[in-house]
């Protein structure tokens, strides 16, 4: 498949790659090399395989200020109770250790980074999907399900994995009925799927920490919205039966609850990828976007791959990917 702009969650790669493969790779210095090797290589995979014509990192707040955290304290609250251990608090250090060495490259590579102050990478995916004025099909690279409400005629989401799957319209139902482990009737439209995490939410340790409604699980919410298409005419209709003087059911009278509605708002708020980037909303975040475009300059890349000692890479065809990419953007080579 060939895609016109290839979009990644520069921070979903990198915590990927520093989980990725069996062992520790290290050079003849032993300096720790898994991160790098693996970010270089995924980066090959995905450039071989959607063959794009331009590259965007997108990344989060470089100073980890997020208006999320501000809005909803718990917000990944449970992310460094997971780290609690020695070993995974020494993989988290790495990883992050890694990233900030990796991003000192990127100037010399030919794509461009972006990063919004007080936002995260999923926000600036959906300005670059949305409010960017990019022409051509998109292709987003995240593990992180929140972009699935991004998909639509011009938008795909390719969903590493085991398999890796490229969700647009025309495969949605079969690889959402996979991965939600839903029947392929009950999986909501990517029209509905921010309704859907609305109200499942999404909890656990490596999780953003937002609970969803109580009783409503993946199956529950689903049927929901298969029969109303949405919270608020699900809403509308039950406000309606109970007009009608129809006795409710207790999920059914959960949706008017006081502690429902509120967690319905919240979670709004804190998932519509739409809230901070889209100047209509209240909580635009009118200032704050950097871009930056790199320019292809080889030799610095080399040579940081010779002192990694990732010779796979240096073999491999990154370097003629990244070689056309640059002719193809009129860069030329430093």
């Amino acid at each position: 498949m060939q895609t016109d702009i290839l979009i990644i969650d520069w921070s979903n790669l990198v915590y990927r790659a520093g989980h990725a493969g069996n062992t520790v790779l290290k050079n003849s210095n032993g300096v720790v090399t898994s991160t790098f090797h693996y970010v270089f290589r995924m980066l090959e995979t995905y450039l071989k395989e959607l063959q794009p014509g331009m590259i965007i990192l997108a990344m989060d707040d470089p100073d980890h200020r997020y208006a999320r955290k501000t809005f909803y304290p718990e917000y990944k609250a449970l992310r460094g109770e997971a780290r609690k251990s020695s070993k995974s608090e020494e993989i988290y250090s790495q990883i992050q250790h890694d990233k900030r060495v990796l991003e000192t490259l990127l100037g010399s590579m030919p794509v461009i980074t972006a990063f919004w102050d007080t936002l995260e990478a999923d926000d600036v995916i959906a300005w670059a999907c949305k409010y960017a004025n990019l022409q051509g099909h998109k292709t987003i690279v995240s593990s992180d399900r929140d972009m699935f409400q991004l998909v639509n005629e011009e938008v795909s989401v390719y969903y590493p994995g085991k398999p890796a799957r490229l969700i647009n319209l025309n495969s949605w139902h079969e690889h959402l009925s996979a991965i939600l482990k839903l029947e392929p009737r009950f999986v909501p439209s990517p029209d509905q799927f921010l309704d859907y995490k609305i109200m499942v939410g999404e909890t656990g340790a490596s999780s953003d920490n937002i609970p969803g409604v109580k009783g409503y699980g993946s199956k529950k919410a689903a049927a929901l919205l298969n029969e109303h298409g949405t919270i608020e005419k699900a809403q509308k209709h039950l406000y309606d039966e109970v007009a009608s003087k129809r006795e409710l059911k207790v999920l059914e009278k959960r949706l008017f609850e006081k502690e429902s509605k509120g967690i319905i708002n919240r979670n709004r708020i804190l998932m519509d990828l739409n809230q901070y980037i889209n100047p209509d909303s209240p909580g635009y975040c009118e200032r704050g976007l950097h871009v930056y475009r790199g320019v292809w300059q080889p030799e610095v890349l080399h040579q940081r791959l010779q002192e990694w000692e990732l010779n796979a890479v240096m073999t491999g065809r990154l370097f003629s990917i990244f070689n056309d990419l640059a002719k193809a953007n009129n860069q030329v080579c430093r």
